[in-house]
């Protein structure tokens, strides 16, 4: 074969190999978003995590669902979903959830007015029209290619243990794994508040889900706190910003908060960057009574657990100053 050809040939291979490399660098990532806005703040700094995330190409946000019975809850996330210029992500709704006081942080920037004008907007027109999660997540799992949707739960389980009532096939075959905000493997646990608030939902999700579970559990969060100088100063570049104003008005300022839902969030996108030790394969079970969460290994175990180290820790921390702040595409453009 002449020599020219096969260098030809040769870089040709190379150049395809690359472009299938880079292309698989750059896939997005299909995640549904299922949170308890409103009981914590943590939750609003992880919805603008993944905001940022979608401007940069590494996420395709298929839905937004709220576990938290509260109209402010999906009011809230519609602000910040059209804020930063994505007002067509599907958002759902639980309905006969659990948790249903008083709404914190959302309603103060649903309302929140000068000059007797709504500081804040969304696109939604009809909130209580709003689809029903399960109904919401059938949706997005049967338009999706198979074993391609990561599913990111950072409040309770209620709407993903319907979900298994009504269609458990479905999670098999579209879901490529759940990632979970939830319990305590430590030598010191807690009652985790995400497990407590509805045990028996945690419960058949640990027993029943189809596919791989990864969790990160609450001392991770705890390790890694969100420091309030970077609200007073990072987020400056506009007047009211709604994740800064939700940040303020959850507690008295300066006050750092730990980043429970942003670790798991981190974890799904950037689970290369050596951000996190995962655990070995094993199974968790969830103590009826109260709560409490155990791992066992088990070799053919499909849950495994994160934990940090105190480098690893200040490493994501740094992360999170560095982009929760980010501004959106649609200022930064203008």
């Amino acid at each position: 074969m002449n020599r020219g050809v096969t260098i030809t040939m040769l870089l040709a291979v190379l150049c395809v190999s690359c472009t299938i490399t880079a292309e698989k660098e750059h896939k997005k990532i299909p995640v549904i978003f299922d949170t308890d806005m409103g009981n914590d703040i943590d939750d609003a700094l992880a919805l603008a995590m993944l905001q940022v995330y979608i401007d940069e190409g590494r996420v395709a946000l298929k839905g937004v669902v709220s576990s938290k019975d509260n109209i402010y809850a999906a009011r809230y996330i519609d602000i910040v979903n059209s804020w930063y210029g994505h007002p067509d992500v599907p958002i759902g709704m639980v309905r006969h959830g659990k948790t249903k006081e008083h709404p914190s942080y959302t309603k103060y920037v649903a309302d929140l007015e000068i000059e007797g004008r709504k500081v804040f907007s969304g696109s939604v027109e009809d909130y209580t029209a709003l689809p029903d999660a399960v109904s919401l997540y059938r949706k997005i799992l049967s338009e999706s290619e198979d074993h391609s949707v990561v599913i990111v739960t950072v409040g309770f389980s209620t709407n993903i243990a319907r979900l298994l009532d009504s269609d458990a096939e479905l999670i098999a075959k579209k879901v490529d794994y759940l990632c979970m905000m939830a319990g305590d493997f430590s030598g010191d646990p807690v009652a985790e508040y995400n497990v407590v608030t509805d045990t028996p939902a945690a419960m058949q999700v640990f027993e029943q889900w189809p596919t791989n579970i990864v969790i990160s559990p609450f001392p991770v969060g705890l390790a890694v706190t969100y420091p309030a100088s970077s609200i007073e100063t990072d987020f400056r570049y506009v007047k009211f910003h709604p994740v800064a104003e939700a940040y303020k008005a959850y507690a008295q300022m300066p006050y750092d908060r730990p980043t429970w839902d942003l670790t798991a969030l981190l974890y799904v996108v950037e689970a290369d960057s050596g951000f996190f030790h995962r655990s070995k394969p094993g199974k968790v079970s969830v103590d009826p009574e109260t709560g409490f969460t155990r791992f066992k290994p088990v070799e053919s175990g499909h849950h495994t657990y994160l934990t940090v180290d105190r480098e690893q820790a200040e490493r994501i921390r740094q992360r999170f100053i560095q982009i929760v702040p980010t501004p959106p595409m649609n200022i930064t453009q203008q």
